[in-house]
């Protein structure tokens, strides 16, 4: 089942809303609220929604990360190549 954005958080403050009449919620609720936010927040962002708690051009600009994320991938596919004798 896909939620879009606007649907997930809906769900969050409905639940919250009826929080507030069932005072405790089990641990597979509280689980699965868990599990809903944390959804909800890495979608913010990856969508950069969160721009106001992160600077994307500081990410986006910075070469050094680039530099890593190459000298990983050749890691990776040395480990790749030798694992496979």
């Amino acid at each position: 089942m896909a939620l879009d954005h606007h649907d997930a958080t809906n769900s969050v403050h409905s639940t919250t809303a009826r929080g507030s009449e069932d005072a405790t919620l089990s641990a597979a609720e509280m689980q699965e609220q868990l599990d809903q936010f944390t959804h909800i927040m890495q979608q913010k962002f990856l969508l950069g929604e969160d721009y106001e708690h992160l600077d994307y051009s500081k990410i986006d600009n910075d070469q050094t990360l680039d530099d890593h994320w190459q000298r990983e991938a050749n890691h990776d596919a040395e480990e790749k190549y030798f694992a496979e004798d």
